[in-house]
């Protein structure tokens, strides 16, 4: 359940609890509830907002990151095989955390998203499958092979660099 709706189903218990004493003097007691009610409201909107704007900063650090990722796999593509294979692997961890956060991110925004989860996913897989080419063809690697990992890199960056742009969107 969550937290904005748990917290409208404590207000309107509140509301309730308030509204059936016993008193018929009680109005003014409403009017308190109801005034601490607003405010918690607005607190929880500025929460939410400030929330927002942070995670919307981290994301805009995670796409400059993936841009310089992707610039950089591109230029290391004249290192041997082995080489390349290290270079890359060296930045999966960073590209991994990035892939769970957004793809945690969409899934958690619902099925609007599935399509975008599952293009990820296949990419993920994809790179990590022309990595491991990569790796298993070692210094003599040939042109097509790190090309492919390169580009498998590169279409990773990029995926993760539009499913964020689709988080910041709303």
């Amino acid at each position: 359940m969550s937290s904005p709706f748990r917290f409208s189903v404590l207000c309107a218990c509140l509301a309730l609890a308030a509204g059936c004493g016993d008193s018929p003097k009680s109005g003014s007691g409403m009017d308190k509830l109801g005034g601490d009610l607003k405010s918690a409201g607005s607190k929880m909107t500025e929460g939410a907002k400030e929330a927002g704007s942070a995670m919307g900063d981290k994301l805009s650090d995670a796409g400059s990151a993936l841009d310089k990722m992707a610039s950089d796999a591109s230029v290391a593509m004249s290192k041997k095989g082995d080489e390349l294979s290290q270079f890359l692997k060296s930045k999966m961890p960073d590209l991994e955390k990035t892939y769970d956060s957004v793809k945690g991110q969409l899934a958690a925004k619902g099925s609007s998203f599935k399509d975008t989860v599952a293009d990820l996913t296949t990419r993920n897989e994809t790179l990590n499958k022309a990595l491991d080419e990569l790796t298993a063809a070692g210094a003599n690697a040939g042109a097509e092979v790190k090309k492919a990992a390169v580009d498998a890199f590169t279409a990773m960056s990029g995926a993760l660099q539009s499913a964020i742009a689709k988080l910041k969107a709303g």
